[in-house]
């Protein structure tokens, strides 16, 4: 277990540890390149070896868009990445956007699903596995070079679901924007760290964190500026 998540068991408050915890660096990636935008949009991805985009043959998952393609159309054109792009919430149908880009709307949970929410959106979700979506793309047995996640918080849901169906061991790096919201919930707030510890214990590492800056707040009772979401990059060091 990483020292930081050892720290739950002392006197330091777990929502310490998991601000400290998504703050941290674990491994060193000395070739770190931003793809797609500059500000929101854009991706730091790691090009060390054995890590680094094999051109051409790269196959990318992009779980949340929001009308933002400037990460997904970059890993094609100049990379030649196979990328699938998924988005619900945009009310766009299945389509290729480009040689290299194939859009579905499709998004990522725990279990195979359909969500409804009419106070939010007129139509139903699907919402499927990430075994499940592999599945159907014929994905079981290709590695995948890239995955990304920025989807709203559910990320807490299907982490688990993909890594006790082994959906991440073949996945090389790994972009996740965590959400929080409620500092109060301690119960939450630990069940979120044995996820971290999860994909720890199965290899993951973080070499990269940005902190988004327009979630920013303060923290009244220990008067700290803490923000409620965190891009955070890391390597399957099983692969190395």
């Amino acid at each position: 277990m990483h020292n930081l998540l050892k720290k739950t068991a002392t006197s330091l408050p777990v929502i310490d540890v998991y601000h400290n915890y998504l703050s941290s660096f674990q491994f060193l990636c000395k070739r770190v390149k931003r793809v797609g935008d500059f500000k929101d949009g854009g991706w730091d991805v790691c090009f060390d070896e054995p890590f680094k985009i094999k051109t051409n043959s790269c196959l990318v998952y992009s779980f949340g868009i929001a009308e933002n393609w400037s990460f997904d159309d970059e890993m094609a054109a100049e990379y030649g990445c196979e990328v699938h792009s998924f988005d619900p919430s945009i009310n766009k149908t299945d389509h290729r956007r480009s040689d290299k880009v194939w859009f579905h709307n499709t998004g990522l949970d725990g279990e195979d699903r359909v969500f409804q929410s009419k106070k939010l959106y007129k139509k139903p979700w699907k919402m499927n596995t990430l075994r499940t979506i592999r599945t159907e793309l014929g994905h079981l047995s290709r590695p995948i070079d890239i995955l990304k996640m920025d989807i709203e918080k559910s990320e807490w849901s299907a982490l688990p679901n993909m890594l006790a169906t082994g959906m991440l061991d073949d996945v090389r790096q790994l972009f996740v924007e965590f959400h929080w919201q409620v500092e109060t919930q301690r119960f939450k707030t630990i069940r979120n760290l044995i996820i971290l510890k999860d994909l720890y214990d199965a290899g993951f590492r973080i070499f990269y964190t940005n902190k988004n800056s327009g979630t920013a707040y303060k923290f009244n009772k220990f008067f700290k500026w803490r923000v409620l979401c965190y891009e955070v990059y890391f390597v399957n060091i099983k692969f190395l």
